[in-house]
């Protein structure tokens, strides 16, 4: 089943790709700077959440792999 372009970059931002995927994927952000800008959106949402959100929100976005990359 392919993931949408949404999970992918979730899983990615929470570590959930195995070696090759991770690899795969981050070729595909270096040459779509679309792909990169929309991570780095993601990203971001995700760390203001778990640094202004309500406790219910950060327990329901698992930030523990995000926050490595700040």
């Amino acid at each position: 089943m392919m993931q949408s372009l949404e999970q992918r970059i979730d899983s990615y931002l929470h570590n959930r790709m195995d070696v090759k995927e991770k690899t795969d994927f981050e070729r595909e952000m270096a040459s779509e700077k679309n792909l990169q800008k929309e991570v780095e959106l993601q990203k971001a949402a995700y760390l203001a959440i778990e640094k202004h959100g309500d406790a219910e929100i950060r327990e329901r976005v698992h930030f523990r792999d995000i926050s490595q990359l700040e």
